[in-house]
């Protein structure tokens, strides 16, 4: 199950797709299939070690996986004996009432968080948005935008990172 956590995480592809990847799906750099929540096609590319690794592993046969809720279950066992036990607080609306929500983290991930980690990693290491819309599927930079987990203190990271850049560009152009 792990492996297929992270062939997820690795190709931001929906559960209802990966869990039917078959070897016909896969090329010698890609995978390629019609999406079953869209009927598109949509074209992965296969371009780390380790996803060559895991499909290699299964000879491009991934295990079959067809409840998700035993998949959620399972993950969540393996990431608990991962020690990935951080306390997570979130607000929930209970009975129309907000209320903070204390969680491990564990208990927190599903096999959506492979998707999300997907679009995140990869906005998080600039990949242009509209690269990462064709890989994942997504139609509109509204949609998209929802998958992004970014805490608060990496948004704050990334716009003084920015505004270093921009500030210094600008000091250079303003001295000559």
């Amino acid at each position: 199950m792990r492996d297929l956590f992270v062939v997820g995480c690795e190709t931001g592809l929906r559960f209802s797709n990966f869990s039917r990847l078959q070897p016909h799906h896969i090329k010698a750099d890609r995978i390629e299939m019609n999406q079953k929540k869209t009927s598109q096609k949509v074209i992965v590319p296969v371009c780390t070690d380790l996803q060559r690794k895991i499909l290699k592993k299964f000879n491009n046969q991934l295990p079959q996986v067809e409840n998700v809720t035993e998949f959620n279950k399972i993950i969540r066992e393996l990431c608990e004996h991962a020690n990935i036990t951080e306390e997570v607080t979130m607000l929930r609306n209970i009975a129309n009432v907000k209320q903070e929500v204390v969680s491990k983290k564990y208990e927190l991930v599903t096999i959506h968080t492979c998707r999300r980690s997907f679009c995140t990693n990869h906005f998080l290491n600039r990949m242009p948005v509209t690269l990462i819309m064709a890989i994942s599927g997504h139609k509109t930079e509204r949609a998209f935008m929802r998958y992004l987990k970014i805490d608060n203190s990496k948004k704050v990271d990334m716009f003084r990172e920015n505004m270093e850049k921009r500030v210094s560009g600008e000091s250079v152009r303003n001295i000559e």
